[in-house]
């Protein structure tokens, strides 16, 4: 490779990197501080609850933060623990469809207390109002196809 990163790309970069990073942490120490699950869970029960019809495993997958492995040992977790239900696929029964429990959302609402605080605090708060939409389309950029929050 001739052409390497300048010292710009390479700050974004790491910082990007740090940022991810020391966020993330600060929600997990949170969440098990306050005696609820990981943050992964909180991703799937609200990709869950945004889609009441249901959802395939590679569907979830696609609009998750986690890989397949984490993910299929995650929800078999929350299958053992009553919050997500999983159906055969009424067109192939070999596929799964799975769906949020009311106990699903219940804990996703008492997760939404701590990680909704968090982001106040660990990105709004420290982000300056000015600078949220340039870095908004920055990491769009960088996530094509991204759809946005909609289900």
């Amino acid at each position: 490779m001739d052409k390497k990163p300048n010292s710009e790309t390479t700050l974004i970069w790491v910082l990007l990197n740090i940022a991810h990073k020391t966020v993330t942490q600060r929600f997990e120490t949170e969440l098990r501080r306050a005696g609820l699950p990981p943050a992964a869970w909180y991703d799937v029960l609200w990709g869950l609850e945004r889609n009441p019809q249901g959802m395939r495993q590679n569907q979830l997958e696609r609009g998750s933060l986690f890989d397949q492995a984490n993910l299929s040992r995650t929800l078999k977790r929350m299958v053992d623990d009553g919050l997500v239900t999983q159906c055969p696929a009424p067109e192939d029964r070999r596929g799964r469809i799975l769906t949020i429990t009311d106990a699903g959302r219940d804990l996703r609402l008492r997760m939404w207390e701590v990680y909704g605080g968090l982001m106040l605090s660990e990105i709004e708060d420290k982000v300056p109002a000015h600078a949220r939409q340039g870095l908004i389309q920055g990491l769009q950029a960088l996530v094509p196809g991204f759809k946005g929050l909609e289900p």
